[in-house]
């Protein structure tokens, strides 16, 4: 792994020219028009600051009333714009909402047990001290493994070609963040992680879920390994399986019980439904016992470990 990195950091030093981006100070709603307005306005209030003519201020004047009509008109339109994207672009719509909002999303001070935090490391340590709290710890594994509940023909490795590897780079958005380090971390399972408010009170850490942010190369090679193998999987799923699965998702999940549902009441039928939520349930999983369970349904080495 090293020796890969080693060779992606001397190619992109010997190869990847280096520019700066200086971000703008301009809200997202100015136009080119808006902004070159900013700058005359400002020449103009500087000419009549220096001059004191009639003149001047009125030019000024004049430039400043056409400023606020216009940014105003620009605000309205950026917002309408933002607006219709929901339905084809949710995120660039919510990115708006969150950059716009009167509050942070994580206050300057939170508490955890009655513990309050006076600073930015005791904040960032509350967080980390809850979200490791919340992980179960893996039970050990005896040497009698479970038994085989049903053997399939699944992949013990998983092969993709250099084009695969080019698709899915090609896949990734400019949006996604990057590791730590700008490029790639040394471990692939480390990563950088974002404290997401679910509900509540904002000052209270275990109202937050945590977001890993993970190195691109890592995200590469989860999707490559998933499209390799997710023909041999898929057929073994459950049909009523939908989370997780492309082509599915809540909707159609609710489409296929409300089908249900309306046969049976056709039918005279009763329907009898239990909701079932686990608390933090991927933060449970026991990932002894999962590798256990996947050895029990047939996936092989090496593509276990």
């Amino acid at each position: 792994m090293s020796i890969f990195l080693d060779a992606l950091h001397y190619s992109i030093l010997s190869f990847v020219p280096t520019i700066s981006l200086k971000p703008s100070t301009f809200p997202a709603w100015y136009t080119k028009e808006l902004k070159e307005l900013v700058f005359a306005k400002s020449r103009a209030h500087a000419k009549y600051k220096s001059s004191q003519l009639l003149s001047d201020y009125k030019l000024f004047s004049l430039l400043r009333t056409k400023f606020k009509f216009i940014s105003k008109q620009c605000y309205r339109n950026f917002a309408s714009r933002t607006e219709s994207s929901l339905l084809r672009n949710p995120r660039y719509f919510w990115s708006f909402i969150r950059k716009n909002r009167s509050i942070p999303s994580i206050p300057s001070s939170v508490t955890l047990h009655g513990k309050q935090s006076t600073s930015h490391s005791d904040t960032a340590n509350l967080f980390t001290t809850h979200f490791s709290s919340v992980f179960a710890q893996p039970s050990p594994i005896s040497s009698q493994t479970l038994r085989s509940i049903s053997h399939f023909s699944l992949p013990s490795n998983a092969h993709f070609l250099i084009s695969d590897v080019y698709q899915c780079l090609c896949s990734l958005r400019n949006i996604k963040s990057i590791g730590p380090d700008g490029i790639f971390l040394s471990a692939l399972k480390l990563g950088s992680i974002r404290p997401i408010l679910k509900s509540g009170d904002p000052t209270d850490v275990t109202n937050y879920r945590p977001i890993t942010i993970l190195p691109h190369l890592s995200k590469l090679f989860e999707t490559l390994v998933l499209n390799s193998i997710r023909p041999s999987l898929n057929h073994i799923l459950i049909d009523e399986q939908h989370g997780f699965r492309p082509g599915r998702s809540t909707v159609t999940c609710n489409l296929s019980l409300h089908s249900y549902i309306f046969d049976s009441f056709r039918n005279k039928c009763q329907v009898d439904v239990i909701y079932i939520d686990f608390s933090k349930a991927f933060d449970r999983v026991d990932h002894n016992r999962l590798m256990s369970t996947l050895a029990s349904i047939g996936i092989g080495e090496p593509l276990l470990s």
